[in-house]
């Protein structure tokens, strides 16, 4: 009977060649497709992977006011991170060094950058040399901000790839030649000393101009004032250990910064954070829907 059923299926293979090809062809680039776009998604999780280490996942932005909670904006003190909330995350990170590696400050405004005739609207963001320390700055000519910079509050910036190629052009060499010369930043003439590669993504420099935050307070914006805290931060950013650290390091972040503010028991907090795993969690997701199906 089997055997019948066997020469039966050969018979009906011979009589019908050019139909049988076509369900072959079809089941083999079915098959073909499913274990491309199999090795796709793992490909890409694992470039993705690689890449938001490339970025600096190894750093916790802290923030004004809870993004999560609702009326967050209503909360008092949502808006500032004042030098007192620097000075305590500061003092944590010396105090556990299994969890942290780095702090730096971050004050930022988008203002207009000229250059001659030239004007491009750019994201100021006043720092510390530390910054490439906990978010990787890929520099195409020139340097970094230095703490020689920061202590003399130097008219200093480090330029990101848009920046210098809307106001030199995108040639290498005039962003090399731009090394030296200055831009206007509210009236106040910046030397540019560095030029940023291009570096797309959730954590790129293209669109900022960086320069030390003594500068900014002093000679470009100001204080940020605003009554009752002294000195404005926009951000916080919190060198980590490792990926394995984040929970830690942000109970241990929640902690101090509740106690420091004066946040009541049971109140939600007035500030956020933000760590790149939330955005991995989110890729992760995608990349499963993927490969799942």
């Amino acid at each position: 009977m089997f055997k019948e059923q066997i020469l039966m299926a050969i018979d009906s293979l011979r009589a019908n060649k050019f139909r049988s090809l076509l369900t072959m062809l079809g089941i083999i680039i079915g098959a073909g497709t499913l274990v491309a776009v199999l090795s796709l998604g793992n490909a890409l999780q694992s470039q993705v992977f690689e890449q938001f280490i490339d970025l600096g996942t190894r750093r916790i932005a802290v923030l004004p006011g809870d993004p999560k909670a609702k009326g967050a904006r209503d909360v008092p003190g949502y808006g500032l991170l004042s030098v007192q909330d620097y000075k305590a995350l500061e003092a944590l990170v010396a105090q556990r060094p299994d969890l942290f590696r780095a702090i730096v400050p971050e004050v930022a405004v988008s203002t207009p950058v000229r250059a001659g005739t030239v004007a491009v609207e750019a994201l100021l963001v006043g720092t510390s040399k530390g910054y490439k320390d906990v978010q990787t700055v890929p520099l195409a000519a020139g340097r970094f901000l230095t703490e020689a910079d920061e202590r003399d509050a130097a008219r200093v910036g480090v330029l990101g790839y848009l920046v210098a190629k809307d106001l030199f052009g995108e040639d290498a060499a005039a962003q090399q030649e731009a090394l030296g010369r200055t831009v206007e930043i509210n009236g106040q003439p910046i030397t540019i000393v560095g030029i940023i590669r291009e570096n797309g993504g959730p954590y790129a420099t293209d669109g900022r101009v960086f320069a030390p935050v003594s500068t900014v307070r002093l000679r470009l914006i100001g204080d940020l004032d605003l009554p009752g805290r002294g000195l404005k931060m926009t951000s916080i950013l919190v060198g980590i250990t490792s990926e394995q650290s984040i929970a830690p390091a942000e109970a241990a972040i929640t902690a101090k910064l509740r106690g420091v503010r004066g946040v009541p028991a049971g109140a939600i907090d007035d500030f956020g954070m933000e760590s790149p795993t939330q955005a991995l969690g989110i890729l992760t997701g995608i990349n499963g829907a993927i490969t799942g199906f």
